[in-house]
């Protein structure tokens, strides 16, 4: 069988990060993104980052750890400047 362009990538790289949905798109909505990373692991890459929602699992040979990030606002500075350049309100 002839391994995908993401499947050579991601042998052939040392790093490999994926969000949740990356995983469920390539693998199915019931795939286990832990067990995915640990797979991904055996394959060739050093650290595999698969991100989520409201956390982040990563991977290494040697240790697995969940980080979790506290929900942030975010500001699109590039509309916030293009609407300031030609006067345009938010509204």
């Amino acid at each position: 069988m002839r391994a995908t362009g993401f499947e050579y990538l991601r042998c052939t790289a040392d790093i490999v990060k994926a969000s949740d949905e990356d995983v469920a798109r390539l693998y199915g909505a019931r795939a286990d993104s832990g067990a995915i990373a640990a797979g991904w692991l055996s394959s060739g890459p050093v650290l595999v980052i698969v991100t989520a929602a409201l956390q982040t699992r990563s991977s290494t040979p040697l240790r697995q750890s969940h980080a979790y990030r506290p929900s942030t606002d975010v500001i699109d500075t590039a509309e916030r400047a293009i609407r300031s350049q030609f006067h345009i309100d938010a509204g």
